[in-house]
């Protein structure tokens, strides 16, 4: 491929950019990104309460329970007895596509003995993995000044990186970063 300029848009952990010709500087900055494995599944459940959401917080908050490879978010969906799931870990607890959904199977199962109730997982329709999610360093790269790092790089070799990596998971942040990137 013949290009003036390259965008990357993917996330831009080391395993994703190891097919370039990379510099000894973007190689340091790039193994220092970490992420977490984040699947969703839609299941047709029966026997939980029509509209609910039952959230895991775990024993101390929202990231201990990702930390703990569980299942983080049960809800209903607009669809009679449909419910999405969430599930998430942290860099260092990867599982596979099975192990993760056996264990979001497992937590709506569970939530028969919450609810006092007898709960039978009818189907699950849909399951994907979002992983890499949630790219990001840790606070001490931060402090150290990663991220006007990697901006300096922007454009140098001609590559631009651009997403959520380097800015949120929200659609209209990412958009208004490529606008800014191509002016």
């Amino acid at each position: 491929i013949e290009a003036k300029h390259v965008i990357i848009t993917f996330p831009p952990i080391i395993k994703n950019m190891e097919a370039f010709d990379l510099s000894d500087a973007e190689k340091t900055l790039y193994k220092k990104f970490r992420y977490n494995h984040y699947r969703t599944a839609a299941m047709d459940v029966e026997g939980l309460p029509e509209a609910m959401g039952m959230v895991n917080t775990g024993k101390n908050g929202f990231l201990t329970a990702m930390k703990e490879r569980s299942t983080y978010l049960v809800a209903s969906s607009s669809i009679k007895g449909i419910y999405n799931i969430l599930h998430g870990t942290d860099h260092q607890h990867a599982l596979s596509n099975e192990e993760a959904l056996g264990l979001m199977q497992n937590t709506v199962s569970r939530l028969g003995d919450f609810f006092k109730t007898k709960v039978k997982i009818k189907d699950v329709g849909l399951s994907l993995n979002h992983t890499p999610y949630m790219v990001h360093v840790d606070t001490e790269e931060i402090k150290s000044g990663f991220y006007s790092k990697l901006d300096e790089m922007q454009g140098k070799r001609h590559t631009y990186l651009m997403g959520a990596a380097l800015s949120t998971h929200g659609t209209f942040e990412v958009w208004k970063q490529a606008e800014s990137i191509i002016q």
